[in-house]
């Protein structure tokens, strides 16, 4: 909104922006950690739902998932990669001048 308004200076536009960036960067690593980890909840979740399951197939599940835990925690530094690098850079909006503007440009 910001953004897109000319009822900002340039600094307040300037630095909005950047905190959209960051919030933008931010949310895309949660996501992509979610879309990581919630496959592995859910079969833990189906797992533990079963009726017929007793103490020895819990404990080799729950040595699943924390494995599989571990691996996504290994794999942090390549997934932070990944989303700071798919985060787009805003594009620039030309301002363009009103009547007055221009006049006072010409002289």
């Amino acid at each position: 909104m910001i953004r897109d308004s000319d009822d900002f200076d340039p600094i307040t536009e300037r630095e909005a922006g950047g905190f959209v960036r960051m919030l933008e960067e931010d949310f895309g690593f949660l996501l992509a950690l979610c879309h990581k980890i919630m496959p592995h909840v859910d079969m833990l979740f189906n797992q533990l739902q079963k009726r017929n399951i007793d103490s020895v197939s819990i404990t080799g599940v729950i040595q699943s998932f924390t494995n599989s835990m571990q691996k996504i925690r290994d794999s942090i530094h390549s997934l932070t990669e990944e989303c700071s690098a798919s985060v787009q850079q805003p594009t620039k909006k030309r301002r363009t001048f009103g009547q007055g503007e221009q006049q006072l440009g010409a002289e």
